[in-house]
């Protein structure tokens, strides 16, 4: 269903929920991973250490892994990217940006060219709230795909 994912990250923060969503996601359906670095603060060696950690506790699941970074801090730059890359998904916490989340979610709706999964942990009881933007012009099998996804929210940390 999803051969690419795109995970946007901002590795100078404490290890979100996205990445292990997305290594839940890659194993489930034998995906590649992009993960890709977005900082306000540009990068440094504890955001390179956290990807080469992030990257190799993927690939020591069998997944294959490429790590890209970028210091533009505009959200149109890894839709760019996620068309170059041609990324199937794109996992993302809205709350890495500013802004309100009704407004980044319009933002993902216009730009996106593929499926988009928004990951956030509440503040108040560390939930997790997942909402997934299929795009139309990616071919599901929805009967496949709602058994898939209902597989991975039981896999789903609480």
């Amino acid at each position: 269903m999803f051969n690419k994912i795109l995970v946007v990250l901002d590795a100078t923060q404490q290890q979100s929920c996205v990445f292990t969503i997305a290594l839940a996601y890659a194993k489930l359906f034998h995906s590649e991973i992009l993960l890709l670095h977005r900082s306000l603060y540009g990068s440094g060696s504890a955001a390179t250490e956290k990807l080469r950690s992030l990257s190799a506790m993927a690939s020591g699941v069998g997944l294959n892994v490429t790590v890209a970074e970028f210091q533009d801090h505009t959200e149109q730059t890894f839709w760019q990217l996620a068309r170059q890359e041609s990324s199937d998904l794109v996992l993302i916490d809205p709350s890495d940006f500013q802004g309100d989340f009704e407004d980044f979610q319009s933002d993902v709706i216009r730009n996106a060219s593929c499926s988009v999964l928004l990951v956030q942990r509440t503040n108040n009881t560390g939930a997790i709230a997942m909402r997934m933007i299929l795009k139309q012009k990616q071919k599901y099998n929805t009967e496949s795909a709602r058994k898939q996804l209902e597989t991975l929210l039981a896999m789903s940390p609480s």
